[in-house]
């Protein structure tokens, strides 16, 4: 009798535990023990040739569920043809470019999704790391490369993303009810976006950097973008955020803020450069941008306790710029101190910075309650110790009627080409003017 309870208990034990982790695909033991998990195991090829959409996946599952580490195995590329899935704590880790996993998804918005297993499948929330590996797109019709749904306290580090001319962004977040339906389930905290090359050859339609919208909590630092074509970096209706010691080149972008508070932007370098397309400039406005999504109606909160600091900003000959280097709207609390705009080309029309209140062609209605419908006024702005050089100096300037000013406004310790601020509640104060 005793032999055959062994066996009953042995049965339910090989039932219980699951099959793909005792046996990958491939046919190699993964045991138990395993905390590492690589593709190969469950039959993908790395060819680069192969569709390893299902294999991929299956280790992304597993590693999710166990919370694991995926493998991209160095000189692998695995050819992925429909959207991927990560969740829990989770990591996906390759040995750098040779570590490859190439998109050709054309009817996918969105490439790796992040804390779900599936459309209105929630899983726990993504606190594990990406790094060390190249996604790269082979095709497609745009959209976004790693997704953020339900996430808090994740990493993406040290990873390439080669777009070429497809309209995609490394990053981004949203609210999209077609794949997560209801508000409660997305939870967007605590990101870390360090030390990643984005690389592009676009024209001004064409793809954007690093996005996050709805988070709370995010450190962008140390990221190299390079050719997109809109924004290089772009913050929506956020909250706690840290843009710090990134290098930019953008075709028709800007480090984008919207709608957010409690933002830290500083020693950033950002630069207008010609398509890698087609080698033409286009026309933009601004390298840095602090304002609203949108000046229709809407009920969406003012920017408010920006700081930014020790920027460097660059129009390189044949720029066209117009608008405003810095262009600030309808600001609450900021400061813009010790940054640089160089520019070195006459083609460019724009202020070196911009100051204005945001008027809206519909009702505004204030969340915190300060401002009248249809404009955010300017309310707490200092702009110290800014210079603005190069071969073609630009100018500080302010547009709008005064009484949408509210103050102070403290002007102090700059040098540009002219200083154009005509209101009482503006302080002028030791700025020094150029040719």
């Amino acid at each position: 009798m005793a032999r055959y309870k062994h066996i009953v208990f042995l049965i339910i034990l090989l039932l219980a535990w699951p099959m793909e982790i005792c046996l990958g695909e491939g046919g190699r033991e993964a045991g138990p023990e395993a905390q590492e998990i690589d593709p190969g195991q469950f039959g993908a090829k790395g060819d680069g040739i192969t569709d390893d959409t299902a294999a991929l996946q299956k280790a992304l599952t597993l590693c999710s569920t166990r919370g694991w580490r995926c493998k991209i195995p160095g000189g692998k590329e695995f050819l992925v043809k429909a959207p991927l899935f990560m969740w829990g704590n989770a990591s996906l880790e390759g040995q750098g470019e040779t570590s490859s996993i190439a998109f050709d998804a054309p009817g996918a918005p969105y490439l790796f999704n992040i804390g779900i297993s599936g459309r209105n499948r929630v899983e726990r929330t993504f606190n594990g790391r990406i790094t060390g590996v190249k996604f790269k797109i082979n095709g497609g019709q745009g959209g976004r490369i790693i997704y953020f749904w339900r996430t808090n306290g994740a990493e993406i580090a040290d990873n390439v993303f080669d777009v070429d001319r497809y309209i995609y962004s490394a990053t981004s977040s949203g609210n999209d009810q077609r794949w997560l339906g209801s508000v409660s389930d997305y939870v967007r905290k605590n990101v870390v976006i360090r030390g990643n090359i984005i690389k592009a050859k676009v024209t001004n339609e064409g793809s954007e950097g690093i996005g996050l919208g709805h988070f709370d909590g995010a450190l962008i630092e140390g990221n190299k973008v390079i050719g997109v074509g809109d924004d290089p970096i772009g913050i929506h209706f956020s909250r706690n955020i840290r843009i710090l010691n990134n290098d930019v080149k953008s075709v028709d972008g800007r480090i984008y803020v919207s709608n957010s508070k409690n933002v830290v932007i500083a020693h950033n370098r950002a630069e207008r450069m010609a398509s890698g397309l087609d080698g033409r400039f286009y026309q933009g406005i601004a390298l840095i941008y602090i304002g609203f999504e949108t000046f229709e109606a809407n009920g969406f909160a003012a920017p408010t306790n920006i700081s930014i600091h020790h920027n460097t900003l660059v129009f390189p000959e044949g720029s066209i710029d117009g608008g405003g280097v810095i262009y600030l709207y309808g600001l609450r609390n900021v400061s813009i101190e010790h940054n640089r705009v160089i520019n070195d080309s006459s083609g460019v029309k724009a202020a070196g910075l911009r100051l204005l209140p945001a008027i809206f062609s519909g009702p505004w209605r204030d969340p915190d309650r300060i401002d009248p419908p249809r404009v955010a006024r300017v309310w707490g702005v200092t702009i110290t110790g800014n210079t603005l050089d190069g071969k073609h100096p630009l100018p500080m300037l302010m547009t709008g009627k005064c009484a949408d000013f509210m103050g102070p406004v403290v002007i102090t310790g700059n040098v540009a080409s002219d200083f154009n601020f005509y209101c009482q509640s503006v302080r002028l104060t030791g700025n020094t003017r150029i040719k």
